[in-house]
């Protein structure tokens, strides 16, 4: 199968049933000779980085903070979920958890973005984020204080193309995988290191949660640019104490 985005034709393994009769699927693709062309409104469809919790770092125990939100994503099932971008007041220091990219439940019925990781994974960061940053204080030594813990997606279109066919992520790795290379471009590399190292922030800690095989080029990307990261499961698989395992970039 083959799936055009701009210049560049995908092949991939599996070929998936695009819901042409639907209109407001069809408004975003093209059916071609010999190939599915995705138009660029699609991926125009970009969900926020955000600011989603406030954390306090002393006498190495991790405890959340109180406060107000000052730009509130209004859909986000997460209450305090606000645009990173527009962030006025931030904490001395900083948590970034890289994802990948948005997927089925970061968007709503009619492809509207509301936010990362909804439903279940973000439930898993709820869950089990201070037993993760625990783990984080046992292999690196963060600056006590108070933290942003951010969530951003390196690719903030949806590259597993559910809106489009509907399949499972499981159905379609490959395609997800192939559309996430091809759009994490030189404009969002730059965009991604602009976040990491000019954000402002005393002390950074930067969590690679990506799934493989995209983990890696993520890991190559930080480590082209001296960007020091700790790697983990992505946290959709977070509910087995096997996926909560903190690793050094080296992978020790």
């Amino acid at each position: 199968m083959k799936i055009k985005i701009g210049s560049t034709i995908l092949k991939v393994r599996k070929k998936l049933e695009f819901e042409f009769n639907d209109s407001s699927v069809s408004q975003f693709i093209g059916n071609e000779y010999d190939y599915i062309e995705i138009y660029q409104s699609f991926f125009d469809r970009r969900v926020r980085n955000v600011r989603r919790y406030k954390l306090k770092f002393e006498n190495e125990v991790w405890s959340y903070v109180e406060y107000t939100p000052q730009n509130r994503l209004q859909a986000s099932n997460f209450k305090k979920d606000e645009d990173y971008a527009t962030l006025q007041i931030k904490s001395d220091n900083v948590i970034f958890l890289l994802l990948e990219s948005p997927h089925e439940h970061e968007f709503d019925e009619s492809f509207q973005p509301i936010a990362p990781a909804q439903k279940v994974t973000g439930k898993n960061i709820e869950d089990h984020l201070l037993e993760i940053l625990h783990k984080i204080t046992e292999i690196r030594n963060p600056a006590e204080g108070e933290y942003d813990f951010c969530l951003i997606n390196p690719v903030q279109s949806q590259t597993s193309l559910h809106y489009l066919h509907k399949k499972t992520l499981n159905k379609n790795k490959d395609i997800r995988n192939k559309v996430w290379n091809l759009l994490l471009d030189d404009t969002a590399k730059h965009e991604l290191r602009k976040i990491i190292n000019e954000s402002g922030y005393t002390y950074k800690i930067v969590i690679n949660a990506c799934t493989l095989p995209i983990k890696r080029t993520l890991s190559n990307f930080l480590k082209d640019h001296c960007i020091d990261f700790v790697s983990v499961n992505h946290p959709s698989g977070w509910r087995w104490s096997s996926n909560r395992v903190v690793k050094n970039k080296d992978g020790r």
